[in-house]
């Protein structure tokens, strides 16, 4: 532990004897000692699990946290994941369980996280999970935004799941170019309905297309008419 973190420990002493540690990361928040993630590191250091007594992922909770584990499952309370929450950690898998948003570059550079499950999220932002290894990735049957950059460069990725609700921005799967399926949970003319048409105007698609993935509908491959 830094100096700077013993400082505010011992300033703060009264905050790790509460049943929930949210007051203690805001006051890391104000810190002038430390940073969120030092917090976090002395925590886990002490053999404490700071995201069982959080209402949420605090900005920069983890970042390059290394002791951090590498399969998580964020809590049942937890909503929100925050900016550069988990940048640059060793994770493998991540499910993010009741989470509906998050945050922009929250996994970016996760250089090892293969696996991730966001069954309830509703929103991606920027760069969320730029450069990481997943494989599959399956979006919510309901509406999900993907923003600008979501999944950039993310070179082992050859699955993706969607549905009519998911709005998909026309850059956020850039250089992702393993895609080989992209599934969509309707006809062909849904997806064309929901995806291709005037009203949308978007070509994430046929960026994916372009490097040899097929899109699957229910009823066959989409262009193959």
């Amino acid at each position: 532990m830094t100096q700077g973190a013993k400082q505010f420990f011992l300033q703060n002493k009264s905050l790790l004897e509460q049943d929930s540690l949210d007051e203690l990361y805001e006051a890391a928040v104000r810190s002038k000692f430390v940073s969120v993630s030092d917090v976090t590191d002395a925590l886990l250091e002490a053999g404490i699990d700071p995201m069982l007594q959080v209402s949420k992922i605090y900005d920069l909770m983890y970042y390059t946290v290394y002791a951090i584990p590498l399969d998580i499952t964020i809590p049942d309370k937890i909503d929100f994941i925050g900016i550069q929450a988990f940048m640059n950690t060793p994770i493998h898998h991540i499910d993010c369980n009741k989470v509906d948003f998050i945050s922009p570059q929250a996994f970016h550079k996760c250089l090892e996280l293969e696996k991730i499950e966001i069954p309830n999220v509703e929103r991606i932002e920027e760069g969320a999970f730029y450069r990481t290894a997943v494989r599959e990735i399956t979006f919510r049957d309901g509406p999900c935004v993907v923003e600008e950059g979501a999944f950039t460069a993310c070179n082992s990725l050859q699955t993706i799941n969607i549905t009519k609700y998911t709005n998909i921005s026309s850059g956020a799967f850039t250089d992702c170019s393993g895609v080989e399926k992209i599934n969509f949970n309707g006809t062909k003319h849904e997806f064309y309905e929901s995806h291709v048409g005037p009203a949308f105007r978007r070509d994430w698609y046929s960026q994916l297309t372009k490097v040899g993935a097929k899109i699957i509908c229910t009823d066959g491959a989409f262009g193959d008419d």
